[in-house]
């Protein structure tokens, strides 16, 4: 009896240190399409092995209009202007869906798990960061969460997983985490982050009600905040893809394709008001489908919309909905959701959530 729970535990400890090689090598910015590859392949086989065990797969609440959104991607492979570059992205999100699966299906595994694990991979890409950055190591890795994300060396992707990790330290009052955090997140000068962040605070303490006494006054700081730190940056200066996007869906209805908003950031005929700046993606997870889609993106907003209302109004789990809205304000800001790490966290924690 002794000898089986030992193997037991053995092999959890043995498929916990696999995930979390997994999810570091997801987050080192390197090898990028082998990685989402074999995130796919190992999720499937993952979710095959469940499904051997349990006879059956249950699906969660809104997982079917997520599979129509992925099946009109599927499609838009044969109008897309680079179909590599598209079902790469593809690989990437269905990876997450089969992590969502997976995760519901073993909510009682993950549920005692994940924050630490989180928690661990923040600690362990934040310290790589500091190494990087005080030993003058720094290169450009737009999807690395340990180097710089442009050239400009102005945002570093680490604060922007960091805002997750203090969204779960907030929860459980892990108050240790608290300076850490708001050094890394300083550093990383990301503004996504931050708004991100004071999104979870808010939905924390949103009941509260010394808080709907202050709440206008909040909203005022947090505004000011925000214009400050983007006064030399390109969230005011130089964002222009946002309209690039937008104007582009009338010169592209149907999408470029998932993954290839250079060309439309590069067609002159976006350039409205001249805002000409170039991109390869609009740092924004609503924006970079519709672009991809065109009007199809349309299901991905639906979808987004249907699962942020009911994650709000839901009353459990509370430390994995505050990180999850967290991290989906972030996505909303800024191109985190191309990182494999952190999209496919983001729909492991719609997993315990709903």
């Amino acid at each position: 009896m002794m000898l089986k729970i030992i193997k037991k535990q053995l092999s959890v400890y043995c498929l916990l240190v696999l995930w979390l090689s997994l999810f570091l090598i997801a987050g080192w910015g390197e090898w990028l399409f082998s990685v989402k590859l074999t995130g796919l392949l190992v999720s499937l086989v993952v979710l095959i092995a469940i499904g051997g065990e349990k006879q059956s797969i249950k699906l969660p609440r809104f997982f079917s209009a997520y599979g129509l959104f992925l099946l009109i991607w599927a499609f838009n492979l044969f109008w897309s202007v680079n179909r590599a570059k598209t079902f790469e992205e593809w690989c990437l999100f269905s990876t997450g869906g089969l992590w969502w699966l997976i995760v519901f299906n073993r909510k009682n595994f993950f549920k005692k798990y994940l924050d630490k694990l989180i928690v661990l991979l923040g600690l362990i890409f934040g310290g790589l960061f500091l190494y990087y950055y005080l030993t003058n190591q720094t290169v450009v890795k737009p999807w690395s969460l340990i180097q710089v994300y442009s050239g400009n060396s102005d945002h570093f992707m680490v604060g922007d997983f960091w805002s997750m990790v203090m969204g779960i330290a907030l929860a459980n009052q892990w108050w240790l985490l608290m300076p850490v955090g708001i050094f890394l997140i300083i550093l990383s000068q990301s503004r996504a982050a931050v708004v991100a962040l004071v999104a979870g605070i808010y939905y924390l303490f949103k009941d509260k009600i010394w808080l709907a006494k202050w709440r206008n006054w909040l909203v005022m700081g947090l505004v000011l905040v925000f214009l400050g730190m983007g006064i030399n940056k390109t969230v005011l200066n130089s964002r222009h893809y946002y309209v690039q996007s937008l104007v582009g869906l009338k010169y592209y209805p149907w999408g470029v394709g998932v993954g290839n908003f250079n060309i439309i950031s590069r067609d002159k005929r976006t350039h409205l008001w001249g805002l000409s700046s170039y991109a390869t993606n609009v740092h924004s997870i609503v924006l970079e489908m519709m672009s991809g889609l065109g009007w199809l993106g349309l299901v991905f907003v639906f979808w987004l919309f249907q699962v942020f209302k009911a994650v709000w109004q839901e009353k459990d789990n509370l430390v994995y909905r505050i990180t999850w809205i967290v991290l989906t304000v972030d996505f909303l800001l800024f191109s985190g959701y191309l990182v494999p790490t952190m999209l496919w966290l983001w729909f492991m924690l719609l997993g315990l959530i709903l």
